[in-house]
């Protein structure tokens, strides 16, 4: 298989869980529904997608009816909205993968620059494969499950992508989907089941 894992023998077929995902490209979707799929949870992935995307004709319009959690990336904005989101999972215990690429943007060389500037200046490290992660929306999913019997894990996963010609972190292009190159790329999918009772309570 072109996809292989590790970590995910841990996971149990429909499980609740709040899902953290690094961001390479944007088809990292596809691997985190194999995984999905195989725990039969793709029905009830419920990603974090900037509000934007729903003014793309078809796709986006499906996004937003679906009821992924749309936001804007203006925290007194966005409160109110997400927070709204998770009462309604609570209420009616629905199950439910929320979804967070935590980084909050796809790693690009100018923004792993960016995170290393945030990290000097906040006296953080320089992460050389992943960008410094935006923690509001994943503090307030903790917060809000917390204590709760709906929602206990969280999965930590890691995507990784490798060309043997062009090295790791190499991505298919549209061009490479179009002319069926993807059996050249091999993927591998890192997950941590980490219980959200292990998970500091203070925000910091």
């Amino acid at each position: 298989s072109i996809i292989s894992t590790s970590g995910f023998e841990d996971v149990p077929e429909n499980e609740n869980a709040i899902v953290i995902s690094n961001h390479r490209y944007f088809g990292d979707f596809f691997l985190l529904h194999r995984l999905a799929i195989e725990k039969r949870m793709l029905s009830f992935c419920r990603y974090f997608a900037k509000d934007s995307v729903k003014y793309i004709p078809i796709f986006g319009w499906g996004i937003y009816m679906m009821g992924h959690i749309m936001v804007k990336r203006n925290w007194n904005r966005d409160a109110n909205r997400i927070n709204k989101t998770f009462r309604l999972f609570l209420r009616h215990k629905l199950p439910v993968w929320i979804v967070s690429y935590v980084e909050g943007t796809r790693f690009t060389d100018a923004k792993q620059q960016e995170s290393h500037k945030f990290a000097q200046d906040n006296k953080l490290p320089k992460l050389q494969n992943v960008l410094i992660p935006r923690t509001k929306g994943f503090i307030s999913a903790i917060e809000a499950f917390r204590n709760t019997s709906i929602l206990g894990n969280v999965y930590d996963c890691t995507l990784v992508y490798y060309h043997p010609k062009r090295g790791f972190g190499a991505t298919p292009s549209l061009l490479d989907i179009c002319l069926g190159r993807l059996g050249e790329f091999r993927f591998h999918i890192h997950v941590d089941r980490i219980p959200v009772s292990s998970i500091p309570d203070n925000p910091e």
